[in-house]
């Protein structure tokens, strides 16, 4: 059994990874070698966090459609891999918001590629391909929890569908609410998410640009499937 000092040099090591390949090459080795460890479960967590801190890719998106003054011109997104999506649950739960505002983008094939989860003020976008590097998925309870709607409220244009897609991506319930029907009382006569924005946020928008994120499908780029989740979120707060 490796001594705590052995322990905590394997971990510092980690910690100076170099890219996100020898993270995730250095991770796998101390969870490997240190599977019978009696403190396994605390090291397994720390490693996770590490890695986390390396694999997350931060980026940000700019947006002119809703122009007012609480709405950020530019929104930072954070970028997770399918093994990290749990890391991704674990850090919406830290943030100050009681809401989540849901999007995917679908492959040709009609597979969830990408999903995204947005407050008013920040994204996390999820790869939901599959990750070559390993099968372990940690903390993905908190993951599949965060899509149940057990900690946020999740709300999106077109909720049933996604739900559906998400279910036979994942295997996971996903539980949230439909704005396209949430003022609209009925379930044919849905709203426009730019009818929604002017009749309950604001009248500065750029109606038709906005329709276009969802007219387009759901095939489009990352910036469209980020934009549609933050928009969502911003709806949110005026109910949830």
């Amino acid at each position: 059994m490796a001594s705590p000092d052995v322990l905590r040099r394997r971990l510092l090591k980690l910690s100076f990874a170099s890219s996100s390949r020898h993270a995730s090459h250095l991770s796998s080795y101390f969870l490997r070698k240190h599977k019978r460890h009696p403190l396994f479960h605390h090291f397994s967590l720390l490693v996770e966090l590490l890695v986390s801190f390396v694999l997350i890719s931060m980026n940000s998106i700019s947006q002119d459609l809703i122009l007012t003054s609480d709405a950020l011109p530019t929104i930072p997104v954070r970028q997770f891999t399918r093994r990290h999506a749990g890391v991704a649950a674990r850090l919406i739960a830290g943030l100050d918001a009681l809401s989540l505002g849901i999007s995917i983008k679908q492959s040709a094939s009609g597979t969830v590629e990408l999903l995204a989860l947005a407050t008013r003020n920040e994204i996390c976008l999820i790869s939901l391909q599959s990750d070559s590097r390993s099968g372990l998925l940690p903390f993905d309870e908190s993951f599949e929890k965060l899509l149940r709607g057990d900690s946020r409220t999740i709300v999106g244009f077109g909720m049933a569908r996604m739900a559906v897609h998400l279910f036979r991506g994942l295997q996971y319930r996903v539980r949230g609410v439909d704005l396209s029907t949430l003022c609209s009382g009925s379930t044919r006569n849905t709203w426009r998410p730019s009818k929604l924005v002017v009749d309950k946020l604001s009248q500065a928008v750029n109606q038709s640009a906005l329709d276009n994120l969802w007219d387009r499908n759901d095939m489009q780029g990352i910036k469209d499937v980020c934009l549609r989740a933050w928009i969502s979120a911003r709806h949110a707060v005026l109910w949830f």
